[in-house]
């Protein structure tokens, strides 16, 4: 057999090749994952200047020198995270800023 073969291709062919293993107990076929309509950003200043930014429910992080840059990382980020298909997406940037007082 040559070439590549996605997931189900392989699967199938293993269970042509070797019927007697009978049906696997642990399968797990990881579809694409989806981008949501509208993804959510936290963002707060970095201790050593610029800006974090963590994506609420999703393994993204990235980080800018100033606002412009920080769009434009996050944008990116979003874009490898998901892959380029050509959906429409709104990204949320939520600037949280903890400030302490004296009074």
């Amino acid at each position: 057999m040559t070439g590549k073969l996605d997931v189900r291709e392989a699967a199938a062919h293993m269970e042509r090749a070797y019927p007697e293993h009978g049906e696997p107990q642990f399968v797990r076929v990881e579809e694409p994952m989806e981008a949501p309509a509208e993804i959510i950003f936290e963002i707060t200043e970095a201790p050593e200047g610029g800006f974090d930014a963590r994506a609420l429910g999703h393994s993204i992080f990235t980080q800018g020198e100033d606002w412009a840059d920080l769009k434009a990382m996050v944008s990116d980020a979003v874009r490898c995270h998901f892959g380029d298909r050509d959906e429409q997406r709104v990204v949320r940037l939520h600037f949280v800023k903890d400030e302490a007082i004296a009074v």
